[in-house]
């Protein structure tokens, strides 16, 4: 079940020890009494703090994704969702609803080619200067339903089986597979975020990396690696145990007790950082505000940055150390 954030508790001096894990599968930084939800050697979800992890385990299996299994799925076929991936990765759109589709590589232009030819569409070959082919056609009216430049949020309904064919689809474009592993470039990063976000709720392990030097432009460009695991095995050795007097730190309250996080790229499923929030916000001295997440601030976008947040809350706070704000007479924003 998938629910929405209750609160957001940004602790700035977190003073006591904390966990890090920096691994090539995993990238985790918490504190003693956060929440690890883990799968146990007899399959079974299991729940421990980040101190009783360090503890208590030798290895640990961490979810890095799951099957929600709440897609209803979008309005098109399989063949015309593969056309508006196409249209998404490498096309344009002009005139209202003539798309092009230009390619280099023979096997782009077939693969194109042999999906119009199956939807029985229509198209014309214009060849051009860079040695590239231009598939011009009239874009299907199921298809222009949806955004075509940049993907469409409505993509966040498909099934699994539907994210399947988008990977698939992606091979064949801006992408490639790499045993069993599926990457996808974009010069878009808004249109990866999607990605991560629909394939990690529907069971698929992701990172997201940024390339600078990738020699296509001086713009950055991002791509993600998806893989078709829900878990990830990590050794207990990897996770190192160090201590603050002054660190940044925030925790999620939700219903579900537990959440989806991404840290340097990969996102993975996390439990609430001190298990019964409002219990230990009973007992805890830290000084700290309750910063809520509205509508405003996601501005309708799928992520909203931590960066995003801090910035909001110094703005509410109007230059003051947040310690000094959270003893006058505003408390909550």
């Amino acid at each position: 079940e998938i629910t929405k954030i209750d609160k957001i508790i940004i602790n700035q001096n977190y003073s006591g020890k904390y966990y890090n894990l920096e691994s090539r599968t995993m990238s985790m930084s918490m504190t003693s009494e956060h929440v690890i939800p883990y799968l146990s050697n007899g399959k079974k979800y299991k729940e421990k703090t980040a101190s009783d992890c360090y503890k208590k385990l030798k290895r640990i299996n961490l979810f890095r994704s799951f099957n929600s299994n709440l897609g209803k799925g979008i309005g098109l076929n399989e063949l015309e969702l593969k056309l508006y991936i196409l249209l998404a990765a490498d096309g344009s759109i002009s005139n209202k609803n003539l798309g092009r589709l230009r390619f280099k590589k023979k096997r782009k232009i077939n693969y194109s080619l042999d999906i119009l030819d199956k939807l029985g569409i229509s198209y014309r070959i214009y060849p051009q200067k860079d040695l590239s082919e231009s598939i011009n056609f009239t874009i299907p009216e199921s298809i222009m339903k949806f955004n075509i430049k940049g993907l469409d949020s409505k993509l966040l309904e498909c099934t699994r089986e539907q994210c399947q064919i988008i990977l698939d689809t992606y091979i064949n474009s801006d992408g490639y597979k790499n045993n069993n592993s599926w990457i996808i470039y974009s010069s878009k990063e808004e249109e990866i975020d999607l990605l991560q976000h629909l394939f990690t709720i529907n069971g698929f392990l992701s990172k997201k990396s940024i390339r600078s030097d990738h020699g296509f432009s001086k713009n950055n460009s991002y791509e993600l690696h998806v893989n078709d695991l829900k878990t990830r095995h990590c050794n207990i050795s990897e996770l190192k145990e160090e201590t603050s007097t002054d660190k940044l730190f925030w925790c999620i309250k939700t219903s579900n007790q537990n959440f989806i996080c991404r840290r340097n790229g990969f996102s993975y499923l996390t439990g609430n950082c001190h298990g019964n929030i409002d219990e230990y916000n009973e007992k805890s001295t830290d000084l700290r505000v309750d910063v809520g997440v509205d509508g405003k601030l996601a501005d309708g976008k799928i992520l909203v940055p931590l960066s995003k947040i801090i910035n909001y809350f110094n703005q509410k706070t109007d230059g003051l150390k947040w310690s000094a704000w959270s003893q006058g007479k505003c408390k909550n924003l």
